[in-house]
């Protein structure tokens, strides 16, 4: 996993020095006067999380008065992974926010939901031989294009809805 792990540092570089929140995300999150506590459950080697958490820190960042963000790793957290499994796999990453006491506000994961749909059409216009390197490529694309905006608009929809 150590040449994923390579590229995902290399695409969360680009976005930490070229990704920019939307000035409607960064209200939303400097106005929210509720304390959460935002959980990460990744891997180094997980391209939607390099694709992901430098948005995610960069929101953290923008009130670290009220998130507190802590990252933990899949493969040591079973426990916490089989909570929150997506169609009944242990897909990464998963976004978890609780309030002061432990509560659960949200979760979210693992990909925008617009990218999820966008990978089942692929997969369904596809050849039943498809070569999944193939799928890789054009999310990465995807999320090239797309800049975060699909990101930044569920997120900003989840810090409304605990706000």
């Amino acid at each position: 996993m150590v040449a994923y792990t390579t590229i995902n540092e290399t695409r969360m570089n680009r976005i930490e020095k070229h990704g920019v929140l939307s000035e409607n995300l960064l209200h939303t999150i400097r106005t929210m006067g509720k304390k959460i506590q935002l959980l990460c459950i990744t891997e180094g080697w997980c391209g939607d999380s390099a694709q992901i958490l430098p948005y995610v820190a960069q929101m953290c960042k923008a009130n670290e008065d009220c998130i507190d963000f802590e990252i933990i790793l899949r493969d040591d957290n079973p426990e916490w992974m089989d909570k929150y499994l997506t169609n009944g796999s242990r897909s990464i990453p998963v976004f978890i926010a609780f309030d002061e006491v432990g509560n659960e506000l949200f979760h979210w994961g693992p990909r925008p939901n617009t990218l999820v749909e966008e990978i089942k059409a692929w997969k369904a216009s596809t050849e039943p031989t498809f070569k999944a390197n193939e799928i890789k490529e054009k999310i990465h694309l995807w999320y090239a294009r797309n800049k975060g905006a699909d990101l930044m608009n569920e997120w900003n929809d989840l810090f409304q809805s605990v706000a």
